[in-house]
């Protein structure tokens, strides 16, 4: 329900943490309850509804793919609904607590409109923002890049630098180019059940095209963020984002080459991506400890 393997629980603990990391000038404001209580708010709006309300919308669609089936099933067979709404009430409240907290306005604003850009995405009743291409893609980009970098920074600092905010928006863009993408795999189960994701509404090779313009614009955004940290400290950071969207591009690149599987995505290209945040996540925590810049 929640496809808690060892890359979606790093990507979930990077989400969480990531913005304090940024944000901090001293390793122990990591620690702080602050801190700690804006990444517990994160981890579980993204799985209360990056994940488990994803899987309960999906239901009938995931059903015509065949390599969902042990997902469709954990849906089916556990009270999914629930289980999203009280991690969704509970990272919005533990959001809300952060700015009790510390004054700051920012993890409650944050936090309340990751909260809604999931409902929105997923639900019929607030559009299904999922059917509707590139616009969906955008909210949910925003809903696992930015949106927690600004819950997890504003629990340490009041107001984010202009270097800050480039990563912020490089961090969606990223994610919203990795999201319609993904669409891709999905297409003929999409189209069969008639759910209108990116992929349905503008084939396989425009979708790719669109999500690589989104991702080297994330990936040129987050660079522009990161660049005060060094250029070989950047470059290693966006490393592994690099060789994902290399691998994106390929189809549109190379003729007959073909457009990755589902499993593809899920068994090879995830782990990189997972990489990818921990390398992101890793550059200010070397900064820390006095690594210097280069």
């Amino acid at each position: 329900m929640h496809r808690l393997d060892l890359s979606v629980a790093i990507l979930a603990i990077c989400y969480g943490w990531r913005g304090a990391c940024y944000a901090v000038t001293e390793p122990t404001q990591l620690v702080s309850a602050a801190a700690l209580l804006a990444a517990i708010a994160n981890v579980l709006l993204f799985l209360g509804g990056g994940l488990a309300l994803n899987t309960a919308a999906d239901v009938n669609t995931d059903a015509q793919h065949a390599g969902k089936a042990t997902l469709v099933g954990a849906a089916e067979r556990t009270h999914v609904s629930h289980w999203s709404a009280t991690e969704i009430v509970v990272g919005v409240a533990a959001a809300i607590a952060v700015t009790a907290l510390t004054g700051h306005a920012l993890p409650a604003i944050a936090g309340t409109v990751t909260a809604l850009s999931y409902a929105a995405y997923n639900l019929d009743m607030l559009g299904r923002l999922k059917h509707k291409g590139f616009v969906g893609a955008l909210v949910y980009g925003a809903a696992t890049g930015g949106l927690p970098f600004l819950v997890s920074a504003g629990a340490v600092v009041s107001r984010l630098p202009g270097w800050a905010w480039w990563l912020a928006i490089g961090l969606t863009t990223i994610s919203a180019g990795r999201t319609a993408w993904w669409s891709v795999p999905d297409l003929l189960g999409d189209r069969k059940a008639g759910a209108y994701t990116p992929s349905v509404r503008h084939g396989a090779y425009r979708t790719t095209a669109v999500a690589c313009l989104f991702m080297a614009v994330g990936l040129a955004a987050a660079a522009a963020g990161l660049w005060r940290f060094g250029p070989i400290q950047t470059t290693l950071a966006m490393a592994a984002h690099l060789v994902v969207f290399a691998i994106a591009a390929n189809p549109l690149l190379r003729r007959g080459a073909k457009f990755p599987s589902w499993r593809t995505i899920t068994m090879r290209i995830l782990p990189l991506i997972t990489l990818g945040e921990v390398l992101v996540l890793a550059v200010p925590l070397v900064t820390l400890l006095g690594v210097p810049r280069i």
